[in-house]
């Protein structure tokens, strides 16, 4: 008998089409057997985050507001 295939303990990730910081900031992964290293993605995806609100800042200060 193989191994057995985890359930995943979160619902798929999913993001509105235009997501904000704070839709990223509230991303969570499931944990699987070989999964990503937690902190490591919550890293990634606070400094993804900060990057689009910066874009978002810069863009709405030329008047192309998104």
């Amino acid at each position: 008998m193989g191994l057995v295939e985890p359930v995943p303990s979160l619902p798929p990730v999913l993001l509105p089409a235009r997501p904000t910081a704070s839709d990223i900031g509230k991303v969570r992964f499931a944990v699987g057997l070989r999964g990503y290293r937690a902190d490591q993605v919550d890293e990634v995806l606070g400094v993804l985050g900060g990057e689009i609100e910066r874009l978002r800042a810069e863009l709405a200060t030329r008047g192309q507001g998104v």
